[in-house]
């Protein structure tokens, strides 16, 4: 007998119990330190610091954990995770450089899309469409946008996730504070912050 599909409605509270019972159904597939892909299984450290940001009701959410312990992954799943769940979302993701914000943090995202057997169906059947810097899930209305770190081009946008990523190599703060003024006009606008520590 087959296992029942997962239910999104499951996955839909806007806590970390929406987000947790996205992981254990969907068992997100991202990039494994010996190469390839695995199941992200957060360790008791991450789920508690991950249940405490989605549970605070906070506006800004700052990972800033040692390097290699998963902060802009950590990030990436909990963008994946809204754009399943919630409609009508803009995501803007920017790092200190154009380079780097589509080779790390968008490229996360984008990888645990095709890697992950739920949405690597979606993304095969052309629900969701990864073209470039862009991500779009149009059943939903939803956009994944990576922009470049220049704040003048930020000005004006209006978003409901924000990702800013490797904060603590950024020159000055412009970048961060354009991205975070852009979710304010959003009821439930959410700034991600990834930064390491020190």
């Amino acid at each position: 007998m087959a296992a029942a599909a997962p239910d999104p409605k499951n996955w839909q509270t806007q806590d970390s119990t929406g987000f947790f019972q996205w992981i254990a159904d969907v068992c997100p597939q991202v990039p494994s330190s010996k190469r390839g892909y695995e199941t992200y299984i957060p360790g008791p450290r991450e789920r508690e610091e991950i249940r405490k940001a989605l549970d605070g009701d906070y506006r800004t959410i700052v990972f800033c954990w040692p390097r290699r312990h998963g902060k802009t992954l950590v990030s990436a799943l909990i963008i994946v995770w809204r754009f399943l769940t919630q409609k009508t979302l803009a995501v803007g993701i920017v790092s200190n450089s154009e380079k780097q914000t589509t080779d790390t943090a968008f490229k996360t995202v984008a990888s645990i899309l095709k890697q992950t057997e739920y949405t690597a169906k979606l993304v095969k059947s052309g629900a969701i469409k990864i073209q470039g810097d862009r991500i779009a899930y149009e059943r939903l209305h939803n956009v994944i946008q990576g922009y470049s770190s220049n704040p003048a081009a930020l000005y004006g946008k209006k978003l409901s996730i924000a990702q800013c990523s490797e904060l603590h190599a950024a020159r000055s703060d412009e970048a961060y504070q354009a991205l975070a003024s852009a979710t304010i006009d959003t009821d439930d606008g959410l700034t991600l912050v990834d930064s390491t520590v020190g």
